[in-house]
């Protein structure tokens, strides 16, 4: 079973890498995609930059810059 997020005029779902406003699609990054998901899922909770890094890097080794 998919779980898909909606927030305003926007539909996320996380498995299928697919953001949608008001049905259309919008063009974004499966990186993009993944630091959103984490963001929503854990909607009105402080997210750790070591958790953003992980969802959108995953094991590539990357700078704290790279999420800024």
């Amino acid at each position: 079973m998919s779980v898909r997020f909606v927030f305003g005029p926007f539909e996320l779902d996380p498995d299928r890498h697919r953001l949608m406003r008001s049905g259309e699609p919008i063009a974004t990054s499966n990186r993009h995609l993944d630091v959103l998901a984490l963001l929503v899922a854990r909607a009105g909770q402080i997210v750790a930059k070591d958790d953003l890094v992980q969802a959108g890097w995953k094991e590539v080794a990357v700078s704290d810059n790279s999420l800024e």
